[in-house]
C-alpha cells in the first residue's frame, strides 16, 4: 500500500491496495490532511512537526522523504498496525 502527502501534509495520492485496506475511496482521501488517517495521539505529534518545520525549528531534510510506520485508521474506526 502506498500513499503520498506534500510538506502541508495534504495527500496527492494513494494506490488501489492502500484503498481496499482503509475501505476509502480514493476521491475521499485526495487533497485531504494525512492526519485523518491517525489515532488522536499521532495526530497531535504529526501536527506538532509540521508546526516546527513552517517555523524553521526543524529541518525539512529530518522530517521527509523517510518512511514511516504508524497505526493506520481505518474509515471504519477498524486499527491497522
Amino acid at each position: 500500500p502506498s500513499i503520498v502527502c506534500n510538506d502541508s501534509g495534504y495527500i496527492e495520492s494513494v494506490n488501489n491496495l492502500f484503498c481496499q485496506m482503509t475501505n476509502y475511496q480514493k476521491n475521499e482521501l485526495i487533497s485531504k490532511k494525512i492526519d485523518i488517517l491517525m489515532i488522536q495521539e499521532h495526530r497531535s505529534i504529526h501536527d506538532s512537526y509540521l508546526f516546527q518545520l513552517e517555523k524553521g525549528r526543524i529541518s525539512s531534510k529530518n522530517f521527509f522523504g523517510h518512511k514511516r510506520i504508524i497505526p493506520l485508521l481505518c474509515q471504519d474506526s477498524q486499527l491497522i498496525n
